[in-house]
């Protein structure tokens, strides 16, 4: 079994980040990539949807050239036909870019003052391209 050459997962906190690889609201930089646009939401709440369907809320705290974005204050929407939307807390949260379908700003005006646990939806399938 492959269990015994497995490298266990790594937790990447702020200080396993390099100051180079990611763009900040304080650097700017000019990026030939689709996600060079990314820039005027660094330091606001957005939405990703993720290629295996999950949701996830977080403030965009930097990105690379590779597309990766981490998040900050993080969280996991889980939506269900049951019960209301469950969030799970993820803190920092470094995703990679091949894993994004859609990114965009959220309101959170509007966001904060909708009731998640009168939502009821399917949860997203998987992306298949």
């Amino acid at each position: 079994m492959l269990a015994g050459r497995m490298k266990a997962p790594r937790h990447v906190g702020a200080e396993n980040i390099s100051d180079a690889a990611f763009i900040t609201s304080t650097q700017h930089r000019d990026l030939s990539c689709p996600m060079s646009s990314l820039q005027g939401y660094v330091d606001r709440r957005v939405e990703l949807i993720l290629q295996d369907g999950r949701v996830i809320i977080g403030i965009l705290a930097g990105f690379d050239q590779k597309s990766n974005v981490v998040l900050s204050d993080s969280k996991e929407r889980v939506y269900s036909m049951d019960e209301g939307v469950e969030e799970i807390p993820l803190g920092l949260y470094l995703v990679k870019g091949d894993m994004i379908i859609l990114i965009g700003e959220l309101d959170e005006e509007i966001d904060q003052s909708t009731d998640l646990s009168t939502i009821r939806a399917e949860p997203l399938p998987p992306v298949r391209y």
